[in-house]
């Protein structure tokens, strides 16, 4: 498949570009999980370093949603990346935004449950109205700009094709 060699997806994915956005099964095998995990994992091991590996209460909670942030990032601008591989069309106009909105919800989801776990004197309501929206919210958007991003560099590579 022509531009298969600036693609980044799963095995097998080039076969159907068509196919990339519309179920789980296709977020599941382009969403980078070793590179959004490993990124995660080093962002932890960095930030717990610099607090001496003090995981409790919300130093922990921090901590922990750093690498949520990481993760989120790295995976929803490489979940972009994967999806702007077909041609764009109309229908495929709204890309970036479904890589924005599963990064989003993805870091709300991981921030609500780690408030649960480190904070558990946290009220809900709190968490669910200021800590995850906040952090979610910066994910999101950063994701929706890189997804445009993404978007305008493979139609540009496409049409020197």
């Amino acid at each position: 498949m022509a531009g298969s060699h600036i693609s980044g997806l799963a095995p097998g994915a080039a076969r159907r570009p068509d196919m990339v956005w519309h179920s789980t099964k296709a977020f599941v095998s382009r969403w980078p999980w070793v590179a959004s995990l490993a990124v995660a994992v080093a962002v932890d091991l960095v930030i717990g370093g610099a607090r001496h590996f003090d995981f409790h209460g919300i130093n922990g909670f921090s901590t922990i949603n750093y690498g949520w942030l990481a993760f989120t990032l790295v995976g929803g601008v490489g979940f972009a990346w994967r999806l702007a591989c077909a041609p764009l069309t109309p229908l495929r106009t709204v890309r970036p935004l479904i890589a924005a909105a599963v990064a989003y919800g993805l870091c709300f989801a991981a921030v609500t449950i780690t408030a649960l776990v480190f904070l558990p004197d946290q009220s809900l309501g709190e968490t669910l109205s200021t800590d995850a929206p906040g952090r979610a919210l910066t994910v999101g958007a950063v994701v929706l700009v890189l997804g445009v991003v993404a978007e305008m560099f493979r139609a540009a590579v496409r049409s020197r094709e």
